[in-house]
Formats: C-alpha cells, structure tokens, sequence
C-alpha cells in the first residue's frame, strides 16, 4: 500500500517532528506525494490525499487516498480502502437511501413553500424604505446642521421640534415593518421547525 519515494529523500529533507496536516504550505515531502499521485482524467468534485510515511524500517513513502466511491468501486489498487466495512455498509444503505429521499422530499415542500419568497420579499422592501428614509434623514440633518448656524430663540427650538419628528418617523417606520414582517417571519420558522 505504501509508495516509497524514488530516489529516496536524503535525510536532510525529513522533518525533525511530524508537521501539521494542515500546513500551509505542506511540507516539501507532502508536495512531492501530491505531484507524484496519479488521478487520470480530472474528475470533478473528487477529493484526492496523500500521507507521508515511514515504515519499520525507516524507508519513506506515502498513502493514498479518495474521497467516496472512484469510477463507481469503494477500493483501488494502490490506495488506501474505506474506513469501514463494505459488507454492514451495503446490509443499512438501502434503507438509510430510502429514509433520506423521504426526508429530502419533506425538506423541498419546505423550501418550496411561497413563505420564504414572500418573507424574501417584505426583507428587501422594508431594506429599501429603510435606506430611502435614512438618505432623506441625512438629508434634512445637514440643513438642520446649516440653519442652526443662525438660529436663536423659536428658531433653534423649530430644528430640534424637526429632529424629533424624524425620529418618531424612523421609530414609525421601524413598527411598522415589525407589524408586517412578524405573520411571515412566524410562517417561515414553523417551516424550519418542520424541517429538522
């Protein structure tokens, strides 16, 4: 199962501890693992991996391995099998399949249902309306800003009668897209619960 390297590394190249899995960059050897692995043709959506190694007697290569099935078969010469066994797998697979089609078939109804592109939609509004009143705030905000350098007296008292006011027209806005949303956003959870 192990495909020792050829020449061998000299042992200047071998690490001194086992490096992380996950190095980024992998090590020098891993590198030289992955060019050597032979895949064939790319196939799309296959994981490939490979595993230094050093035997009992300390000559170093690697394993190989792939992810589910390869051209439809769990074994292949040369890589490493399933890490469970064929035989129970194929004695529950059925119906396991089975149970998961019925579930998927639940879990489409679910996402289906016309909920989740209605609550989608009232989102995008209430975004919009939500936008379009803090760029007319902003807006005012910078006159108020301008006027106040000449306000005195009822004048000053005028822009913060103004500011208040558009306060309660965010706080408004804010209750009343609460108000709307809530039927929807109640739909859409029963159907995530219904989902689980």
């Amino acid at each position: 199962m192990i495909r020792y390297f050829e020449p061998p590394p000299p042992p200047s190249q071998l690490p001194a501890e086992l490096p992380s899995p996950f190095a980024v960059p992998p090590h020098p050897l891993a590198l030289r693992a992955i060019a050597e692995l032979e895949v064939g043709p790319l196939r799309e959506g296959k994981m490939f991996g490979v595993l230094v190694v050093r035997d009992g007697e300390r000559r170093i290569g690697y394993l190989r391995a792939f992810s589910g099935m390869l051209d439809g078969r769990w074994d292949h010469d040369g890589y490493v099998g399933p890490v469970f066994a064929a035989a129970a797998r194929a004695a529950f697979w059925p119906a396991g399949e089975a149970e998961l089609g019925v579930l998927a078939a639940g879990q489409r109804i679910v996402d289906d249902d016309p909920a989740h592109a209605d609550h989608a939609a009232l989102a995008a509004r209430h975004a919009g309306e939500l936008a379009a009143l803090k760029t007319r705030h902003a807006a005012r905000k910078a006159e108020r800003a301008i006027a106040r350098q000449g306000a005195r007296g009822g004048g000053a008292q005028a822009l913060d009668q103004q500011s208040r006011a558009d306060s309660a027209e965010r706080r408004e806005l804010d209750r009343a897209h609460a108000a709307e949303l809530a039927p929807v956003a109640a739909r859409v959870a029963v159907l995530r619960l219904r989902s689980l």
